[in-house]
């Protein structure tokens, strides 16, 4: 196998090993590490800027050297923005914490009182409902001579 073969194999792995990394990994951490890849190519660049300088004259030095100026400022602002998007992503984290909890707390609340209503009586007729009303009336009468009552306490 040839040695630019052998390169493009290699250099096609890496490339592969990096995405499955990647992809392990949260959106902003992503993120991250890609810029990070391309922080190499940038040195790179700002070297070849130094040896474009040095031949060239003193005008297209000034412009050579602003570009990379300007270029190595993107540069910060890109890796500046990561980090607090990094930031903002862990805030949100929290909080989606916070209201899982919360909200757990609410459901379990919410289930208790739905028990506690479906157990109550529900009627579906006013005869039932006169029914209960008569009922719940003689049970608490039994319960009054049980406890030493008198008839005459009953009215």
């Amino acid at each position: 196998m040839c040695k630019s073969a052998r390169f493009l194999l290699l250099s096609l792995l890496l490339d592969f090993t990096v995405f499955f990394c990647l992809s392990l990994r949260s959106p902003s951490q992503v993120l991250v590490a890609e810029i990070d890849l391309f922080r190499p190519k940038l040195e790179r660049v700002k070297t070849r800027a130094e040896e474009i300088a040095l031949t060239v004259s003193t005008q297209d030095k000034v412009k050579v050297n602003q570009t990379v100026t300007a270029l190595c400022q993107q540069w910060e602002n890109l890796l500046s923005l990561a980090e607090t998007r990094e930031l903002h992503f862990q805030e949100a984290g929290e909080l989606w914490e916070k209201f899982e909890g919360a909200s757990d707390a609410l459901v379990s609340w919410s289930d208790r009182a739905q028990e506690a209503v479906s157990s109550e009586i529900v009627f579906t007729s006013l005869e039932q409902a006169q029914t209960q009303i008569l009922e719940q009336r003689v049970l608490k009468m039994v319960e009054q001579i049980r406890n030493g009552g008198t008839m005459a306490d009953l009215t």
